[in-house]
């Protein structure tokens, strides 16, 4: 059962990673600023790797199919939704915090709030993967 898990979240991040190379393009394209771009395609690189760092740790983690299930589930939502909300800070010229960016206010405020919601995903994910690491405790080899 956690053989699919990790090969769904591999092949996620992979997929994740074809887009942060596709959205290294729009550095150069006149949309947004090339620097906030350039952070986002940076933030879609470091995602995607993490996604596909936790897909090879699926099968050494003691996970029940339900907890593998959830890990799955939590990891692709966390990534696909920080990944989302990176393109649109980056495309939109929004920000993430208090100042005023070139979006509307609802834009901006809306954005906001799907960063805030991957907070929930990305905790999930680390305390399953914490929880499967600390039920199958690497053994020193004598």
């Amino acid at each position: 059962m956690n053989e699919r898990v990790a090969r769904s979240l591999r092949l996620q991040g992979y997929l994740v990673l074809l887009l942060a190379q596709l959205q290294g393009f729009l550095i150069a394209v006149p949309v947004g600023k090339p620097e906030a771009q350039a952070r986002s395609h940076i933030e879609i690189f470091l995602l995607a790797f993490l996604m596909i760092l936790i897909a090879l740790t699926v099968p050494s983690l003691q996970l029940s199919s339900r907890a593998a299930n959830v890990l799955n589930g939590s990891t692709a939502a966390a990534v696909w939704a920080g990944t989302l909300h990176s393109l649109l800070v980056a495309s939109l010229g929004t920000t993430s915090i208090h100042v005023q960016g070139s979006a509307s206010a609802a834009v901006e405020k809306s954005i906001f709030v799907l960063g805030i919601i991957t907070t929930p995903f990305g905790l999930t994910t680390m305390g399953l993967v914490l929880y499967g690491l600390v039920r199958s405790p690497l053994r020193a080899k004598d």
